[in-house]
C-alpha cells in the first residue's frame, strides 16, 4: 500500500512540473505592430513583432516604431522588400538590392539582430 501512496505522490509531483501546465510568460508574436500590442495582442506579454521595410524607401527609416516595440519588451525581426512586395529583385538589380539590405542591416543594428 505504501508503494502505490508514493507512486501517486511521484506522479502527482512529476506531472505538475510538466511545462504546458501553466500558461506561457511568452507568446510567439504577431506580423504588425502598433502602440499598444503588447496589451492588446499580447496579454503583457513579451513576444517578437515583424516590422517591414521597404527598400525603395531607401534612407527613410522610422526609427520610433522599432524604440517604441522594444519598449514594450519585444524582439524585433525587420523584413525588407523589395519594392514592397514578396517578390525577389531582377538578377540586374540584385546587388542594389543586397546593398540597401546591408544598409539596413547597419542602421538598424541597435534594434534588431534579426532580417528577413
Amino acid at each position: 500500500m505504501s508503494r502505490i501512496i508514493l507512486f501517486i505522490i511521484l506522479a502527482l509531483a512529476v506531472f505538475t512540473s510538466l511545462p504546458g501546465w501553466t500558461e506561457s510568460p511568452y507568446v510567439y508574436g504577431v506580423h504588425f505592430w502598433r502602440e499598444g500590442a503588447n496589451i492588446d495582442a499580447f496579454s503583457g506579454k513579451p513576444g517578437w513583432i515583424l516590422l517591414f521595410e521597404n527598400i525603395s524607401d531607401y534612407g527613410n527609416i522610422n526609427f520610433g516604431k522599432y524604440r517604441d516595440a522594444l519598449n514594450e519588451g519585444h524582439t524585433v525581426i525587420v523584413r525588407l522588400n523589395y519594392n514592397g512586395g514578396d517578390e525577389p529583385p531582377p538578377v540586374d538589380e540584385t546587388d542594389v538590392f543586397a546593398g540597401r539590405c546591408a544598409w539596413y542591416a547597419e542602421k538598424l543594428k541597435d534594434y534588431s539582430h534579426i532580417f528577413v
